[in-house]
């Protein structure tokens, strides 16, 4: 059965669709899950599927909904079968670095292996482009997170902060986290925070 189909994921789709605001993350959700169901039949015909971009930049400003974003993307790529668990864990860009050599890469490795099924949300990361232990860390996601692994990495920050994050560093992580398949996360409007509010009291 086509894995886009599921009761499971239909499930968090619309819990994501539920949620006010979140118009650009909405359209580029479900723009992947039509690649999934795209590449079942894909494969039923013998034919090679297509990319599929798990590791994603999350942009936008604090308060967005990011990290509740982040948990209902993990939920879907379980229930598509691109990853064993699909739970997340919440890092900051202080946790991958480092104060002597050596040892941003060593933090950084022990925590993609721990969140092997998982995705590793690593918030704030822009901060990884201030320092040399920064960029170390950013290597080593470079060298360890292939495409097709079973792990998905999220980084998250301010849009121009990491975009330029992307410019200066390895370029090798533009390809790992191509910027054409970020989550947008635009501002609340006024009338959308007026919504959510309404809803919580």
């Amino acid at each position: 059965e086509n894995p886009a189909n599921s009761e499971q994921l239909q499930a968090v789709l619309g819990e994501v669709n539920q949620n006010i605001g979140w118009e650009k993350v909405k359209t580029s959700l479900q723009e992947l899950v039509n690649v999934c169901s795209l590449n079942y039949e894909l494969e039923l015909d013998g034919k090679p599927p297509l990319e599929v971009f798990l590791n994603k930049l999350f942009l936008g400003n604090p308060g967005t909904g990011k990290t509740t974003c982040a948990k209902l993307y993990g939920r879907a790529l379980k229930h598509l079968g691109l990853l064993s668990n699909g739970d997340v864990v919440e890092k900051t860009a202080s946790d991958l670095g480092g104060s002597v050599v050596g040892q941003a890469q060593q933090r950084t490795a022990a925590l993609l292996e721990a969140a092997a099924g998982k995705v590793l949300l690593i918030d704030e990361a822009y901060a990884l482009n201030k320092s040399q232990y920064g960029s170390q860390a950013l290597d080593t996601i470079v060298e360890k997170v292939q495409n097709g692994s079973d792990i998905a990495v999220l980084l998250l920050g301010y849009t121009e902060e990491m975009l330029t994050m992307l410019r200066d560093q390895n370029p090798g992580l533009q390809r790992r986290f191509d910027p054409s398949q970020a989550f947008f996360f635009d501002d609340y409007t006024e009338h959308e925070l007026l919504d959510i509010l309404l809803l919580t009291c």
